[in-house]
């Protein structure tokens, strides 16, 4: 195994695609180490074929996100939504967002899916510790290819999705269903909201409990707190091939 120092903004997504290497390969040498709290300066291994294997940088895909609208939360941090829509003709990976408001402040949202396909969008979510601005420009910082990892990933099929207001904050419920014959893991499931003007006002991704079995299909239940309405929701499942 190589060792390797994490750097700034770097996730297990992305180090696997930068160093052409399976995820499943990275996290089997770093178990142990959460890969959502990866910090600039730990090291973790690599495997033994990132040696002659790692591509050389050529920066983020060219693809754009929105600005984020912003507003103050009962907090009183400032809450920026924006959502990505991959119009690419190829699978998006690793993508981080960097949103700055016009003070110059600036943080970086991350995508709560690891691929994105083609057609399909992705919320994204910074926070800040005060702040009163209505906008923040959206920079893309990381969008990598996500050819090569798409087989590892399957989109779940979504239904019978229902939402209304509830004391824990918008619910919405339905169903996800595994349309392969294989076993998925790591399912996630995100609920984003929409006003009538189309913006995200609020998103939450969460993690079903154990594995999907072929054809299998699972109930879930998202409160997405202090959002009290919405005109529109989305619901989109993703999980790990074996």
């Amino acid at each position: 195994p190589i060792p390797y120092v994490v750097q700034s903004g770097d996730t297990f997504i992305g180090i696997a695609v930068q160093h052409n290497v399976t995820l499943e390969a990275l996290e089997a040498l770093n178990v142990g180490i959460d890969p959502a709290n990866l910090k600039p300066g730990q090291t973790i291994l690599l495997p033994p074929e990132a040696a002659n294997a790692a591509s050389a940088p050529t920066g983020p895909l060219a693809v754009s996100v929105p600005p984020f609208a912003c507003r103050p939360t009962p907090a009183a941090s400032l809450l920026c939504l924006t959502e990505f829509v991959n119009t690419t003709a190829q699978p998006v990976a690793n993508l981080s967002v960097k949103a700055t408001l016009e003070s110059g402040e600036s943080a970086v949202a991350y995508a709560p899916l690891d691929v994105i396909p083609p057609g399909s969008a992705a919320p994204l979510a910074a926070v800040f510790a005060a702040g009163s601005a209505a906008t923040a420009t959206a920079t893309v910082l990381t969008a990598d290819p996500g050819g090569g990892l798409a087989a590892r990933f399957v989109w779940l099929t979504v239904s019978e999705v229902t939402g209304a207001p509830a004391a824990a904050g918008f619910t919405l419920s339905g169903a996800v269903t595994n349309p392969t014959a294989s076993a998925v893991r790591s399912v996630m499931v995100v609920a984003t909201l929409y006003n009538a003007a189309g913006q995200v006002t609020g998103y939450r991704a969460v993690s079903l409990t154990g594995s999907l079995v072929g054809t299998a299909c699972q109930s879930f239940s998202v409160a997405l707190p202090g959002v009290n309405n919405a005109a529109r929701w989305a619901v989109v499942a993703q999980g790990r091939a074996p």
